[in-house]
C-alpha cells in the first residue's frame, strides 16, 4: 500500500460498528454456567493483556462485547488470523445477528492484504444481505487491489443494481485502482479523472492519480496532481508528503522542503517526512 497513515484505501465511508438494540449488561451471563468456548480459546496468550481478555471470555463466553474487544485488540497487534477466528465464532453462534462480523473479518483480511480471504468474507456477507451498495463497492475495491480482472465484469453489475451517481463514482474509482494495480497507468488516470468529474472532492482519486504519474516515472506531473489536492484539502498530510516526495524526485529541492515541512506541521505520524527533511539538510 502507498498510504502511510492507513492500511487500506477508501472504504466508501463505511465503518464497522457493533449495534445492539438493548444491552442490559456489558457482561452477559452464559447459559452453560460459564463454560469456556473451547473452539476459540487460544493458548495464545503469552501477551498478558490478551490472556486477561481470554480469561474474561472464558468466564462470560456469551458476551459479544468482550469478544469484540478482543478482536479489536488482536487486530491492533496485527494478529489477523486470530482475530478472524473469533469473528467466525460469533458467526457460528448467530449468523443473523452477528453477520456484521463477516465484514469485520473481510476488512481485517483486506488490511493484511490477504485478498482471497477478504473476498470470501465479503461474498459470505453479500450472499445473506445484498442491499448495501457500499459492501458491493468494498468487494469490488478488494478485487481491484488484488488485480483480479473479475472486477471489470462485477462493476457494471453493481451499477445496474444501484444506479446512483455515488455508486457510479465509486465504480470509476475502483476501476482506477485495478488499472493502477496492473500498472496500466494511463487507464488508471483516465478512470480517476472520471471519478473526479463526478466528485471533485474525492481526495483518494487525486492520490491514486498522483501515484500513477509517480510510478510511471513522471514526478513533475505527480507533483502537479498532489499540488491540486492540497489546494482542495490543505490539511491532508499524506498529500503534502507525496507532493514533497514528487518535488524531490523531480529535483526541486526547495519545493520539496516546503511540502515536507507542511506535512510535519500537520501530522507527527509520518516519520518519512522528518527523515526527508534531515536528508535534505533541514
Amino acid at each position: 500500500m502507498r498510504y502511510l497513515q492507513q492500511k487500506e484505501r477508501k472504504m466508501f465511508g463505511r465503518k464497522i460498528v457493533l449495534l445492539m438494540a438493548v444491552l442490559s449488561s456489558v457482561l452477559t451471563a452464559c447459559d452453560n454456567n460459564g463454560a469456556a468456548d473451547k473452539t476459540t480459546t487460544t493458548a495464545a496468550s503469552k501477551d498478558p493483556l490478551l490472556a486477561g481478555m481470554e480469561q474474561q471470555i472464558a468466564q462470560y463466553p456469551d458476551s459479544v462485547v468482550l469478544i469484540d474487544r478482543l478482536i479489536d485488540t488482536l487486530s491492533q497487534r496485527n494478529q489477523t488470523d486470530a482475530a478472524a477466528t473469533w469473528c467466525d465464532t460469533l458467526l457460528q453462534r448467530d449468523t443473523v445477528n452477528n453477520l456484521i462480523y463477516s465484514l469485520v473479518k473481510a476488512d481485517l483480511y483486506r488490511a493484511a492484504q490477504q485478498y482471497p480471504k477478504a473476498i470470501a468474507a465479503y461474498e459470505y456477507y453479500l450472499q445473506r444481505k445484498a442491499d448495501e451498495p457500499t459492501i458491493f463497492l468494498s468487494l469490488a475495491n478488494t478485487l481491484a487491489e488484488a488485480g483480479d480482472k473479475r472486477v471489470l465484469t462485477f462493476c457494471p453489475q453493481i451499477v445496474r443494481q444501484f444506479p446512483t451517481r455515488e455508486v457510479y463514482t465509486g465504480v470509476c474509482y475502483v476501476k482506477g485502482i485495478y488499472y493502477n494495480t496492473i500498472k496500466n497507468y494511463a487507464q488508471a488516470r483516465a478512470w480517476m479523472d472520471s471519478t473526479i468529474r463526478y466528485d471533485y472532492a474525492f481526495t483518494d482519486a487525486y492520490m491514486e492519480k498522483g501515484f500513477a504519474w509517480f510510478d510511471e516515472g513522471n514526478a513533475a506531473q505527480a507533483a502537479a496532481t498532489f499540488a491540486k489536492l492540497v489546494e482542495i484539502d490543505a490539511k491532508n498530510a499524506e498529500a503534502w508528503y507525496w507532493l514533497g516526495k514528487s518535488e524531490e524526485t523531480a529535483g526541486r529541492k526547495a519545493a520539496a522542503i516546503k511540502a515536507y515541512e507542511r506535512c510535519v506541521l500537520i501530522s507527527n505520524n509520518i516519520p518519512e517526512a522528518k527523515e526527508a527533511l534531515e536528508r535534505l539538510g533541514k
